[in-house]
């Protein structure tokens, strides 16, 4: 009667904590890591001059960077233009702690990311823009995103005092 009662203990536990990881899963979103703005810095370069984001502005545009990133329809190794190059004109870019790396599901593209850093150019365009993806890889070049993640990143910035 004992050894039954133990089992029975068990398996609630067990499936309370499959519980626990599915509602963690469905709350974070799809590929999305939990929390990632605690690990992060944003930074937003506007015509040559740094925007100053408060927390929540930060918190904010790295969670819109990621869908972004997460929504993306086409990757290529190949870039368009180099990461110094995007550095030096208006754009984001969120960088990650050593402490915590995302690993992002890029379902579209049915790739898994280490992510390191997402430089992103302004001003946003959907039809012929892209996102560059630092990983231990090297860069990636990610493009096809959907426009309503691009319009909410928008949103933000000009919250935030961006163009």
């Amino acid at each position: 009667m004992k050894k039954n009662g133990i089992i029975v203990i068990g398996s609630v536990i067990i499936l309370l904590v499959g519980a626990l990881i599915l509602h963690h899963t469905i709350t974070s979103g799809p590929g999305i890591p939990p929390k990632p703005q605690e690990h992060s810095q944003a930074s937003v370069l506007l015509d040559g001059k740094q925007l100053t984001l408060t927390t929540e502005e930060n918190s904010n545009v790295v969670l819109r960077a990621l869908n972004m990133l997460s929504s993306c329809g086409a990757m290529s190794k190949h870039l368009p233009r180099s990461i110094a190059a995007i550095k030096r004109q208006s754009h984001v870019d969120v960088m990650y702690s050593t402490i915590y790396t995302p690993v992002l599901q890029v379902p579209a593209i049915k790739a898994q990311l280490l992510v390191r850093e997402i430089v992103i150019p302004l001003p946003l365009d959907a039809a012929k823009g892209g996102l560059w993806v630092c990983t231990d890889d090297g860069v990636t070049y990610l493009s096809r995103y959907y426009t309503g993640y691009a319009e909410e990143l928008q949103k933000q910035l000009d919250k935030a005092g961006g163009p």
